[in-house]
Parts: C-alpha cells; sequence; structure tokens
C-alpha cells in the first residue's frame, strides 16, 4: 500500500504486527484503531441484521405468490 505523502520517514520507528509463526508473511504496521475500522463496519451490519432484519423476516413467514 502507498501513501502520498508517505505516512512515514525513513528512520521513523513503528509498532509491526505480524504472525508468530510466520513472521516474513502478512507483515503490517500498527495503525491503532484504523486496524479495526472494517471489521467494525462490517460487524456492526451484520449485528443490525441480525436484530432487525432477521427476525422481521422469519415473522413474515414463507406466503406463496
Amino acid at each position: 500500500m502507498c501513501d502520498s505523502p508517505p505516512a512515514y520517514e525513513r528512520g521513523d520507528e513503528v509498532s509491526v504486527l505480524y504472525a508468530e509463526h510466520d513472521p516474513e508473511e502478512n507483515v503490517m504496521i500498527d495503525a491503532g484503531w484504523w486496524n479495526w475500522l472494517f471489521p467494525g463496519i462490517f460487524g456492526g451490519i451484520g449485528l443490525l441484521m441480525c436484530l432487525v432484519i432477521f427476525p422481521s423476516m422469519r415473522g413474515k413467514g414463507n406466503k406463496a405468490l
């Protein structure tokens, strides 16, 4: 991923997240709460569907046209 302008300069210290079992793959710079932004959005949408949409669909039943 590229940023323009770059988020960090050469020599800056950063926190790095990686898998212990394979530190060469799936490495990323820790971006704080930004790491959880998209999972949080999709989790919220899924929770909304479970609490609102699915119960309303279940109550209507399966009606033939």
